[in-house]
């Protein structure tokens, strides 16, 4: 069995965030397009995943990713960094606009199979517009 995880530097244009995930790919997401669009990484995501993680320079992200990974009995794909052209204020920007479109998409679908997901997105809308 896969473990499917590693440690994933986020390097923006103004900081850095660092954090150990299974199923990276999960970034690429989209609930408008219901697929994974491989040439694009989600704003919304990308909060879902390091908005919770403390801001750092590359140096102290490089650290705290070697720190992260000596604590992992396993890591199948080591340490990556993930390169987005982007400062966090334009992440969120972004986020806040495609959320909405998101969660409309969702309510959609007809199918109590994404209910959870949806719950989870009027969540951190509310929590994005604090």
């Amino acid at each position: 069995m896969s473990a499917d995880n590693g440690i994933y530097i986020l390097k923006l244009k103004d900081q850095c965030r660092v954090g150990e995930f299974q199923a990276i790919e999960n970034l690429n997401w989209s609930f408008v397009e219901m697929k994974i669009l491989w040439n694009e990484i989600s704003p919304v995501r990308i909060i879902e995943h390091y908005g919770s993680l403390k801001p750092l320079s590359y140096a102290e992200a490089k650290k705290e990713a070697f720190k992260l990974a000596k604590d992992n009995l396993i890591l199948e794909y080591g340490i990556q960094t993930i390169k987005v052209n982007k400062k966090w204020e334009e992440i969120l920007s972004e986020a806040k606009s495609l959320i909405k479109v998101e969660i409309a998409s969702l309510k959609t679908t007809q199918s109590s199979k994404w209910d959870y997901e949806l719950n989870n997105l009027i969540k951190l809308e509310k929590l994005l517009n604090e």
